[in-house]
C-alpha cells in the first residue's frame, strides 16, 4: 500500500501535473500519448530496461541513450525532459508504471473504455471497429 501511495504522489509531481497541464488541449494530449506509446516498447525491452534502471550506469550514459532514442523516435522535448528527470531523480524504475497510469488517465480524459477481445481467428480493423461499436 505504501508503494502505491508513493507511486501516486510521484506520478502527480513528476508526470501528471506538467504533462496534463501541457496537454490541456486535445491536440497536445494526443501528442503526449503518441510520444509515450513510442517509449513503451523500449520500456518493455529487457536490454533497454536493464541499462535505463541500472544504478551502476552513469546518468550521463543513460541520458545519451535517451537522447538517441528521442531523436530516432522523434519525441517531443517535454517527453525527453521527463525521461531525463526520471534519471536525474533516480526514479527510473517507475517508468513502466507511469506509462500504464498515463494510459488509464488518457482514456478517462477522452472517454474511452478499454476492452480485451479474444478470438480464435485474426480479426481485421473493420471487425474490431464493429466490436467497438457494440461494446459502446
Amino acid at each position: 500500500m505504501a508503494r502505491e501511495q508513493a507511486m501516486l504522489a510521484l506520478w502527480h509531481i513528476v508526470m501528471r501535473a506538467p504533462l496534463l497541464k501541457f496537454g490541456e488541449s486535445d491536440e497536445n494530449l494526443d501528442s503526449i500519448f503518441a510520444d509515450l506509446e513510442k517509449v513503451s516498447p523500449f520500456a518493455k525491452d529487457e536490454q533497454f530496461w536493464k541499462l535505463f534502471t541500472s544504478p551502476v550506469v552513469k546518468d550521463d550514459d543513460t541520458k545519451a541513450v535517451i537522447k538517441t532514442l528521442s531523436k530516432e523516435a522523434n519525441l517531443m522535448t517535454s517527453t525527453t525532459n521527463l525521461l531525463y528527470l526520471l534519471v536525474t531523480k533516480k526514479h527510473t524504475l517507475i517508468l513502466r508504471d507511469l506509462l500504464k497510469e498515463f494510459e488509464v488517465i488518457y482514456n478517462k480524459l477522452i472517454d474511452t473504455e478499454v476492452a480485451l477481445v479474444t478470438s480464435a481467428i485474426e480479426m481485421d480493423k473493420s471487425q474490431l471497429s464493429l466490436i467497438g461499436k457494440k461494446v459502446w
